[in-house]
């Protein structure tokens, strides 16, 4: 009775004994609204609920709000083949290992000794006179002999008899020096944690985990928002490229008129000239553009996780619709974006390693239960006879560690202040990019709406100098430059919507992939065909 209320009192009061560290509050700022708060006008569909696609993670498909098959494809093809998230799947999968590691510190550790010898001591040394290491002071044959280290081997049988002097008649026969031993034992160690050591440590893996899930999250986000703005960005080039080719063809064929008529005598050389430096100028553009959108495909087949050699994205000019993306309230950004909650994970994970290092200032108590049986002959082994039992409490407490613990404890203190800034670090940077990103978004928006008026006018403008040319009223020269205007206006147009498309993949990425009530906006409106 009384063995069972002095266990229970230390079971009441081990948990008061564990040494913790009581970190400060961080100072999160506190924001209410967004400065550059993007107005929604009409709804869209939400985005589709999270699915699985990595059995490691759980990633919302955010892309699927452009409603473009062949994105959908490349973002899953990435997800899949990527090293990028190869990568980050292994440091979870580490991880999770050193976790298993850690915890198996909470459990008692069983293992199994055996051991089998056989020896031959010198006769050239006194009987009971000193010995060669690690050879124990023998006994009559037949006895088990004992290591000098218990703790080595702890089969402590039975002490060896008197030693008696040996007859000193010359008819006395000399025992023989040889000893066998033989033995198994299970053996039972477990750490009394008093202090809470691998409990703080085993809390401080699972949050590393935690913080690895984070990073796996981030990786996937920051890869799909990178194939969305490479794979945009391609399609944005084919529909310049279409507006190129469609207008070299009508250089072309203006300068096939201007010779025509300066060969029939009808006009001077200098017509002649400038449809032909027209059209080569457009030409020039052409080969700049290909250029752009082949180390973009490039870049895109990287991300995909594919040799650029084997890659080819089909040309399209028809142009996903521009989601409008609802920011919500800055709260939720705080608690959307994965690198925040993972730098929350390495903060808890610091706190606890400084509980870890406080510990090593008080003593480590291990128990060690042996139980099985040794003898010096085989066939003897398992008789009752030949069992043996240890049971040991081993202490260690550092008495002069020439400053060696207060410095592990500063160590893991200011490695949880690092934590703590990065963590305020990447906070205000996730503000900055919410901000830039609105920002960006309504003045793209203003600029395209600007555009649109601009190619209208330009396309009439166009229309009324092409028919006035026909008719004998206008100049060559002025037909070609209200076409290059309507293609400077036209080109710009385009890059303007390639920037959108990237400011609003940045806002989703700043997000973390998550937003509300998004909206569509047609992409290829105020986009005209011309001719000649």
């Amino acid at each position: 009775m009384k063995k069972l209320i002095y266990i229970s009192y230390i079971a009441f009061c081990l948990p008061s004994c564990i040494q913790r560290y009581d970190a400060p509050p961080i100072p999160t700022p506190k924001v209410d609204a967004w400065k550059n708060e993007q107005p929604v006008t009409s709804k869209f569909a939400d985005c589709p609920d999270p699915e699985q696609v990595l059995v490691e993670a759980s990633f919302r498909p955010w892309w699927k709000v452009f409603g473009d098959d062949r994105l959908n494809e490349l973002e899953y093809q990435a997800i899949a083949e990527s090293p990028k998230v190869q990568g980050a799947v292994g440091r979870l999968e580490e991880a999770m290992a050193f976790y298993g590691i850690t915890r198996a510190s909470l459990f008692p550790e069983i293992d199994l000794e055996g051991f089998a010898s056989r020896q031959r001591v010198s006769q050239s040394q006194p009987f009971a006179g000193a010995f060669a290491p690690s050879i124990a002071p023998p006994a009559t044959p037949g006895f088990i002999t004992k290591a000098p280290d218990a703790a080595v081997n702890p089969c402590v049988v039975c002490p060896p008899p008197p030693m008696i002097a040996p007859p000193t008649t010359a008819t006395t026969k000399k025992p023989t020096p040889v000893f066998t031993s033989l033995g198994i034992l299970p053996r039972l160690t477990y750490d009394l944690d008093f202090w809470g050591r691998n409990i703080q440590a085993t809390e401080s893996a699972m949050q590393q985990v935690k913080a690895e899930q984070e990073d796996l999250q981030n990786t996937l986000l920051q890869l799909t928002t990178a194939v969305a703005d490479a794979y945009l960005q391609v399609r944005t080039y084919d529909k310049e490229l279409e507006i190129l080719n469609r207008t070299l063809s009508t250089r072309t064929n203006s300068y096939n008129l201007n010779k025509d008529q300066f060969d029939a005598g009808l006009i001077n050389e200098l017509a002649v000239y400038q449809a032909q430096s027209d059209m080569e100028n457009v030409a020039a553009e052409i080969q700049n553009t290909s250029k752009l959108r082949s180390s973009t495909e490039n870049r895109l087949a990287e991300l995909v996780g594919q040799p650029a050699s084997f890659f080819t994205l089909e040309a399209d000019k028809d142009l996903p619709a521009l989601p409008t993306v609802a920011s919500g309230v800055p709260s939720t950004m705080l608690q959307q974006r994965p690198d925040i909650r993972q730098g929350l994970a390495l903060i808890e994970a610091a706190r606890l390693n400084v509980g870890v290092a406080k510990t090593e200032y008080f003593p480590d108590f291990t128990i060690t239960l042996d139980y099985g049986f040794a003898s010096n002959k085989a066939n003897k082994l398992f008789k009752w006879k030949s069992r043996t039992w240890l049971t040991a409490v081993d202490m260690v407490m550092p008495l002069f560690t020439a400053g060696r613990i207060s410095s592990t404890i500063d160590d893991a203190i200011a490695q949880y202040k690092q934590a703590v800034a990065s963590y305020l670090d990447t906070v205000l940077i996730a503000f900055q990019q919410v901000e830039d990103s609105l920002f960006s978004i309504e003045a793209t928006k203003r600029q395209l709406d600007h555009l649109k008026v601009d190619v209208d006018a330009s396309q009439k403008a166009y229309d009324i100098a092409e028919m006035r040319y026909r008719m004998g009223l206008e100049t060559y020269l002025t037909v070609v430059n209200t076409e290059r205007t309507l293609l400077d206006t036209e080109r710009i147009a385009i890059q303007v919507t390639r920037e959108q498309y990237t400011n609003t993949i940045k806002l989703i990425s700043s997000l973390g992939g998550y937003w509300e009530n998004p909206v569509k906006e047609p992409a290829n409106s105020f986009f005209r065909v011309n001719t000649l």
